[in-house]
């Protein structure tokens, strides 16, 4: 199973430990005192926290140990804590230990919550405990830190330490939730799901604690005994580990295989599931319509996930009426549930003003909730959020830390939005060549926006040398995946023959594809198209399409239609390309009188657009086409 919380996250509670926590009250004898008095002498635990703050951890050892061999149990915590992050002293978990089990008796909270952590998760010099870690979890979690209460819940939860206990699982886990912990907001839904559906087969239980162990291998030949005789959750869960890749390769078609089964005996999660890879078209044939319908009956079940999926399909209109106000409904229980999907979806629709009044600070709010759970979606939008000042103080430089945590969770918007900030030096030292990486990263990760700016950056031969085949391929690419605005760009290159040889056909396949997508830019080219052509009713009908969406140029152009403008400039053009014309052949009937050389030409022409088949051309011994 993954660590339920992360090293990183325990240590900066740690860290404002040893900022915030206050001195507990210890009754020391006569000689202890006496001793502490002595300890005091060279410094109190304040003068020592004072020396860190300003780098001189050898002057905090040097007060805090006296103290710590005197019970003073922050000063212990404290060294605890330093040997176990290596700071000062090289890394020591079992020393570590000696000091949070002495700060642990002496009632540091704190401590006891530390030691069971540790106890709990194991290192490479400490190996796991779970019934040691149990003692020192209950202590903490009854002294009421909410970490403690989240290890003891989970331990009760998985029966791991201690006996397998559903309500005291739930209890514990409610206290956390209770103190703000989301990640005992996953782990208590789970609690309350095996509380309804009960805990299964014992063939299911053995596999869950081969599996709770890490032993996926061992997990996944009990389970799918247990699945083919017909056990919906032994089905879910091993449908779930195909899923992940776990005890076997990564497998979407067997995952669904297994969710279907279960699905079929009416398990809402596994109906949610194979929702979602209907919604997804992994592992099965793409249908909105099926995955919707799914996702239904889990959420009539009670399944929060499905809340949640069903709040995506209302608001994206997916196998559904767009309807924007159930997806906020929807999205709230979600919410309500600590659901880090449904928190952002909110969000979304917030910020937007989808169905609910637009409000950028309670958008943020909620992203924010759901970037404290590691959600990369949130993470974006509460970084563009903070880029832009809206709904959060401005601060380009926390926008790139949080495009930097989402891109490195393989977010390819946020690398693509890391990659600007490298290369114009927004919130980060500019750096283009690294830059341009992080755009790549996205663009190739599938991010339409990114493979378009990766492509411009080869167009223009900004932070990479210019390319216009390299850019012209990115624009392909984003255009063959639906970008409207990609689509446009590669008609205009089209027209101008930039990068492309010009092709009036090509053209206007994509600024139709374009145009079907309502694009507003897409469409002002169409009627500056059939502008250029003297078709002015048509390219005023274009041009009122674009202006309704706001596109000025467009508005201004209908200001020329309008005032006989551009129809005068469209003579004018005519009257000039006319006599480039008449030039340009006089020019061939001084140099070929007789017309041979346009005549080669012509037959030239004929031959490559009728490869095969033209009377001009013929197939030479190695079956190549030539042309006469």
């Amino acid at each position: 199973m993954n660590k339920l919380i992360t090293i990183g996250a325990v240590l900066l509670l740690l860290i404002a430990v040893l900022v915030q926590a206050q001195e507990p009250s210890i009754s020391l004898t006569a000689r202890e005192a006496a001793q502490q008095h002595k300890a005091q002498e060279i410094g109190t635990f304040s003068d020592g926290l004072r020396a860190k703050n300003n780098g001189n951890d050898k002057r905090a050892v040097a007060i805090w140990l006296p103290l710590a061999e005197n019970g003073h149990a922050r000063a212990q915590f404290t060294l605890g804590y330093m040997y176990n992050q290596a700071i000062y002293f090289q890394r020591d978990d079992q020393k570590a230990i000696n000091w949070w089990q002495k700060a642990a008796k002496n009632g540091y909270v704190d401590a006891q919550q530390a030691l069971g952590m540790l106890l709990y998760l194991g290192s490479p010099s400490v190996p796991k405990d779970p019934t040691r870690a149990a003692k020192w979890n209950k202590r903490a979690a009854d002294n009421g830190n909410a970490f403690g209460q989240l290890y003891i819940g989970v331990q009760f939860g998985m029966g791991n330490g201690v006996g397998k206990d559903l309500n005291k699982a739930q209890k514990y886990l409610q206290l956390a939730v209770a103190q703000g912990n989301q990640e005992a907001v996953k782990m208590l839904a789970a609690v309350n799901d095996e509380l309804a559906s009960g805990t299964g087969s014992a063939g299911y239980q053995k596999g869950m604690q081969a599996y709770v162990k890490g032993d996926y291998k061992k997990a996944r030949k009990i389970l799918e005994r247990e699945a083919n005789n017909n056990d919906a959750k032994s089905q879910f869960t091993l449908g779930s580990m195909y899923k992940l890749g776990q005890g076997s390769s990564k497998n979407d078609k067997t995952a669904v295989k297994w969710f279907k089964k279960a699905a079929a005996q009416n398990h809402p999660k596994a109906q949610s599931s194979l929702g979602l890879a209907y919604l997804q078209g992994e592992g099965i044939k793409q249908s909105d319509e099926k995955a919707f319908e799914l996702f239904q009956k889990a959420a009539d079940q009670g399944e929060t996930v499905a809340y949640v999926n069903l709040g995506f399909c209302y608001a994206n209109g997916r196998g559904v009426t767009k309807d924007y106000k159930k997806a906020i409904t929807l999205y709230e229980k979600g919410v309500e549930a600590g659901l880090a999907a449904a928190q952002f979806g909110l969000g979304e629709l917030v910020e937007l003003g989808l169905g609910a009044p637009q409000n950028d600070k309670v958008a943020a709010k909620l992203y924010q909730m759901a970037v404290d759970q590691g959600y990369s979606d949130a993470m974006v939008s509460l970084g563009i959020l903070t880029d832009e000042g809206r709904g959060v103080a401005q601060d380009s430089k926390r926008a790139v830390e949080l495009f930097q945590r989402a891109a490195e969770l393989d977010n390819p918007l946020a690398a693509v939005y890391l990659g600007r900030a490298y290369i114009t030096g927004t919130g980060i030292a500019k750096n283009s060549e690294t830059g341009v990486q992080w755009v790549k990263n996205g663009a190739e990760g599938g991010d339409l926006w990114g493979m378009q700016m990766l492509a411009q950056l080869y167009l223009e031969g900004k932070g990479v040398p210019q390319n216009k085949a390299k850019a012209v391929d990115w624009f392909e690419k984003a255009a063959y995946a639906g970008s409207a605005s990609a689509q446009t760009d590669l008609g205009i290159l089209y027209e101008y023959g930039d990068g492309v040889r010009a092709n009036g056909n090509k053209r206007d396949f994509w600024f139709e594809k374009a145009t079907d997508r309502g694009y507003a830019k897409a469409q002002y080219w169409r009627g500056l198209i059939y502008a250029k052509n003297g078709k002015f009713n048509k390219a005023k009908s274009w041009y009122e399409k674009a202006y309704a969406q706001g596109y000025q140029q467009a508005g201004v152009a209908l200001q020329d239609i309008a005032s006989g403008k551009a129809q005068s400039d469209y003579k004018t053009e005519k009257k000039r390309s006319m006599k480039a014309a008449r030039a340009r052949r006089a020019a061939e009937r001084s140099s070929d009188p007789w017309g041979f050389a346009a005549a080669a030409r012509r037959r030239q022409s004929i031959c490559r657009a009728n490869v095969g088949h033209s009377a001009f051309g013929y197939r030479d011994n190695n079956g190549s086409w030539r042309c006469n």
